[in-house]
C-alpha cells in the first residue's frame, strides 16, 4: 500500500509531507516534487491535484504554488472549493430569510455549488464580504460544522460518522483544566428596534458563566444560535488530546467523525469528536475535543471583526431605531432618532443625550440650539454649527448650489457630486460637477466646473463673516481684477501670477465704490508662493484705508503691518515655499496668522474709512524679475448693522 499523487490526472514522482483536514476550517496538502524544468513549469500554474492510498482517493484541490529548494520544490495545493470561494464578494441583505436560501446566493456569488444546508430563519446582511468568509459565518450563527464534497459543494450541517472503537500506536498528553469550563452562556444584544435581547444556552448542570455582549443589532434565533455555538466551545473539559494511528487505520478517518478510545492512564474512556486530523506519509495524527489552535481559528473564533469583513448581523444594522418615544429598555451607548423632535440621542447610562440635530432651514435661528446643531440660512445659502454661544460659518458660498438636502447627494446629473481624480480632467466634461484631486500639483484640492474652467474650492477660516469675496482666477465674484503699472498679470488654474520687472508692479481688488466700506471690519485670508530673480522683492498684502493693516514680506522676513504703520518682525520666509498668511480685524483687536498659528495681536486699530485692498510687488534692482503667485485669497467683511 502506498501513496500516489496526481497532478491534471497524470501520476507524478512526488512525495507526500502531510494533508491536513480541520472541523470547520480549510483542508490542504503539502507535498514534494524534484526541483526540474518540468515541475518548475508545473508549478508556475494552477493545477487540480488529486492525491490517492492504495488507490482510494483522500485529497482533491488545486495547486497554487510552491516553495522553491535547492533541490526540491515544496507544494501547496488547498481545497478547491476553498480556493474558488475565497477571493469572490458577496452582498444581500437578508431579514429573518432561510439559511439555505441564504447559502446558495453565496455559492452563487463564488461559481460552486450549495449542498446541504439547513431551513432556519437567519437576519443577516453582507457587504462585498469574501464568500467562504460568508459561507463559514453563515455556519457558525447556525451553530452547525460546515465542510465541502465533490469538488465543486459547499456543505452546512452536521459532520461525521461514528467509525468505532480504535487502537492508537501512541497517545500523547491530555490536559483537563476546570477552571476554563463553563456550562452556561448568556449574550446580550440588541434587536432590530433598539430593545435589548438576552439568550441563554446551558448544558443543564452546573452555575459557572460566561457573559458576551453582541455590539451589532440581531434577531433572536440569530442570537440563540450563536450562545450555543459558544457552549459547545467553551463546555469541553479537555485542552487537546493527540493520538497517533497507523496509516491503514487512520487513512479513512476525516474531521467530524466519532471514534471511540478506552485508556485508563489518560483518562480517555469514551466516544470522541476528531477536530484536526493530520495525514503523513507513515503514520495519522489525531487530536481529539479541542484541536490546538493556529492562526486561522483565533481569525474564526467569535469573527469579533464583523463589520472589517463586511457582515452584519441584521439588514438594518445602519438604520437607527426611531419614533416619538425612547425604548422602555435601554443599554447605556444606545443610539435613537425622535422623529417627533427631529434630533439623534444616545442613552449614556441614565438619561438620554442629545447628540446633534439632523437638519434645519430657514431665514432664521433656531431659538434653542445644541452644540453641534447644523442649521442652513436660506437667504444666506450658507450652512452654520452652533458652538455652543454663537452661530458658526461652517461652509463656502458653493455648497448653496446644491440641489436637495445634504442627504440627498449621489452620483447623476441631477446632483451635485464630488469625484475622486488623479489629475484635473477637461472642465467641459464635468459641468456643475466638483472633483477632488489626488495626485499632481493640485493634490489634496477640490475644483467645482462651470462648464468652461476649474474653480478652486478652499475651506474658509472658522470665524464668520456676512460678505465674502474669492480670488482665484479672471475675477472675483463679478469684480474685476486689474493691473497697476507696468505688471503683468497671468492667470491659470488655481492661480494668479504677478510679476514686475524693475518698477511696481500692483494689482487691486476694487470698483468704483470700493468693494471694503464705512463701518465694516475687513480681514482676508491668502496662500501665497514668492520668487525672484537676482535680489530679494518686498511684497505687501494689506487692507488700503486710513491706518492701513495686513503683511509685508520685505528681504527675508515676514512683517505685520499695523495700523498706524508699526512693522512687527514675526518670522523669516524662504522663495518658492508657500505661506498661508491670515489678517483678521474683529473689531477690537487685529490678528496676524502665518500658516494657521497666531504669531500676532494688537488693539491698535484701523480708522472708518473706504477700503481696498492690495496685493504689490515692489520694486527691486533694476532689471530683475519678481513673481508673486497667488493659489487665493479669501476676503471678508462683517459689520454689526
Amino acid at each position: 500500500m502506498s501513496w500516489e499523487i496526481y497532478i491534471d490526472d497524470e501520476l507524478v514522482d512526488a512525495q507526500l509531507e502531510k494533508i491536513v483536514d480541520e472541523l470547520d476550517g480549510i483542508k490542504y496538502a503539502q507535498f514534494y516534487l524534484p526541483n526540474n524544468d518540468v515541475n518548475r513549469e508545473l508549478v508556475a500554474s494552477d493545477r487540480l491535484v488529486v492525491i490517492k492510498y492504495d488507490g482510494e482517493t483522500i485529497f482533491e484541490g488545486t495547486l497554487t504554488g510552491a516553495k522553491y529548494e535547492a533541490t526540491s520544490l515544496k507544494c501547496i495545493a488547498y481545497d478547491t472549493v476553498y480556493y474558488n470561494m475565497d477571493g469572490k464578494v458577496h452582498s444581500g441583505d437578508y431579514t429573518s430569510t432561510p439559511a439555505n436560501t441564504i447559502l446558495s446566493d453565496i455559492c452563487s456569488s463564488a461559481g460552486v455549488n450549495a449542498g446541504e444546508c439547513p431551513s432556519d430563519a437567519l437576519s443577516v446582511k453582507f457587504i462585498n464580504t469574501d464568500c467562504w468568509v460568508a459561507a463559514t459565518f453563515l455556519a457558525y450563527c447556525l451553530n452547525k460544522d460546515f465542510w465541502t464534497s465533490d469538488g465543486d459543494t459547499f456543505n452546512i450541517g452536521d459532520k461525521g460518522e461514528d467509525r468505532g472503537e480504535i487502537t492508537p500506536t501512541s497517545i500523547g498528553r491530555r490536559e483537563v483544566d476546570r477552571a476554563r469550563i463553563y456550562n452556561k452562556v448568556i449574550v446580550r444584544g440588541y434587536d432590530k428596534d433598539g430593545n435589548e435581547l438576552v439568550v441563554e444556552a446551558s448544558t443543564g448542570s452546573g452555575d459557572r458563566a460566561k457573559v458576551f455582549f453582541e455590539r451589532k443589532a440581531t434577531d433572536l434565533a440569530t442570537l440563540q444560535n450563536i450562545a450555543q455555538k459558544k457552549l459547545s466551545e467553551l463546555s469541553t473539559d479537555a485542552i487537546g488530546s493527540k493520538i497517533t494511528l497507523t496509516v491503514d487505520d487512520g487513512v479513512s478517518l476525516n474531521s467530524g467523525d466519532t471514534i471511540t478510545i478506552n485508556d485508563e492512564l489518560r483518562n480517555l474512556s469514551s466516544s470522541y469528536r476528531i477536530a484536526r486530523i493530520i495525514k503523513k506519509m507513515e503514520k495519522v495524527e489525531v487530536e481529539l475535543e479541542v484541536k490546538e489552535k493556529t492562526i486561522t481559528d483565533y481569525l474564526r473564533d467569535e469573527f469579533s471583526n464583523l463589520e472589517d469583513l463586511g457582515i452584519y448581523l441584521v439588514s438594518s444594522h445602519l438604520e437607527v431605531p426611531s419614533g416619538t418615544s425612547f425604548p422602555s429598555n435601554p443599554s447605556e451607548g444606545q443610539l435613537f432618532y425622535r422623529t417627533d423632535l427631529d434630533a439623534c440621542f444616545r442613552y449614556n447610562g441614565s438619561s438620554w443625550d442629545k447628540i446633534t440635530k439632523t437638519s434645519g432651514e430657514g431665514t432664521s435661528f433656531p431659538s434653542n440650539p445644541s452644540v453641534g446643531d447644523v442649521f442652513y440660512r436660506t437667504d444666506e445659502g450658507k450652512f452654520y454649527r452652533w458652538d455652543g454661544s454663537s452661530w458658526v460659518f461652517i461652509a463656502t458660498p458653493n455648497l448653496s448650489n446644491m440641489s436637495g438636502d445634504l442627504d440627498d447627494i449621489s452620483d447623476g446629473s441631477s446632483k451635485k457630486t464630488i469625484e475622486v481624480v488623479s489629475s484635473l480632467p477637461n472642465a467641459s466634461l464635468y459641468t456643475g460637477k466638483y472633483v477632488y484631486v489626488t495626485g499632481g500639483v493640485n493634490a489634496g484640492k477640490t475644483f467645482y466646473s462651470d462648464g468652461s474652467k476649474w474653480i478652486p474650492q478652499e475651506p474658509l477660516a472658522s470665524y464668520r463673516y456676512q460678505k465674502h469675496y474669492r480670488l482665484t482666477g479672471e475675477s472675483i465674484d463679478g469684480y474685476d481684477v486689474t493691473a497697476e503699472g507696468t505688471t503683468s498679470v497671468d492667470v491659470g488654474v488655481g492661480r494668479i501670477t504677478i510679476s514686475a520687472t524693475g518698477t511696481d508692479g500692483r494689482i487691486v481688488v476694487a470698483t468704483a465704490d470700493d468693494i471694503l466700506h464705512t463701518d465694516r471690519n475687513p480681514s482676508f485670508k491668502a496662500k501665497i508662493t514668492v520668487t525672484n530673480t537676482g535680489s530679494w522683492p518686498e511684497v505687501d498684502l494689506i487692507i488700503s484705508c486710513a491706518n492701513s493693516f495686513g503683511f509685508v514680506l520685505d528681504d527675508t522676513t515676514i512683517y505685520a503691518l499695523e495700523p498706524g504703520g508699526s512693522l512687527i518682525s514675526l518670522m523669516s520666509y524662504s522663495v518658492n515655499t508657500p505661506y498661508v498668511l491670515e489678517c483678521i480685524f474683529d473689531g477690537s483687536s487685529v490678528k496676524y496668522f502665518v500658516n494657521d498659528v497666531l504669531e500676532h495681536t494688537t488693539t491698535n486699530l484701523p480708522s472708518s474709512s473706504p477700503a481696498d485692498f492690495h496685493m504689490l510687488v515692489d520694486e527691486g534692482a533694476s532689471g530683475a524679475t519678481f513673481t508673486l503667485e497667488i493659489e487665493y485669497v479669501d476676503i471678508f467683511e462683517k459689520w454689526s448693522s
